[in-house]
């Protein structure tokens, strides 16, 4: 996620601070094994080790990382759609999801809307603005889960 954060630093324009508060809060190993107990996880390996991770709590995908230098490999796709369906199984009629803004064509992609705007209330990127999308997650969907 360290690489992954540095890579979203260069892309949209992050402070030094930005970056390293978001380092200090986002990526210590206690903060990622929290996720475990707040959301349903999935990672995605290969001989590298690590190199993508889902997680998502109800109708919201709360993070969606992929190492950078395994972007366009599918892998982003893939963690997708695995959400998406587990979302569908489970009834949920929507998935949303908030990005900073450089992943909002990927979500487009992958036939999300942008829904509006919010700015982000506090923590290292307290003040951006936040692009909203969301995704129907219809009948098709739910019976493909099944």
């Amino acid at each position: 996620m360290t690489s992954g954060y540095t890579f979203l630093a260069e892309k949209q324009g992050f402070s030094v601070s930005q970056l390293q508060d978001l380092l200090a809060t986002r990526c210590s190993e206690e903060r990622v094994l929290g996720w475990l107990d707040q959301w349903e996880c999935l990672v995605a390996q290969s001989g590298e080790g690590l190199v993508g991770v889902a997680a998502y709590g109800g109708n919201s995908l709360d993070e969606l990382w992929i190492r950078p230098e395994s972007h366009g490999a599918g892998i982003g796709g893939a963690l997708f759609r695995w959400v998406e369906r587990e979302m569908a199984r489970a009834g949920e009629s929507t998935l949303a999801v908030r990005t900073t803004g450089h992943a909002t064509g990927f979500y487009e992609k992958m036939g999300a809307l942008v829904v509006g705007t919010r700015v982000c209330p506090g923590g290292p990127l307290a003040g951006w603005t936040l692009t909203c999308l969301e995704k129907p997650l219809g009948i098709c969907a739910r019976n493909e889960a099944l």
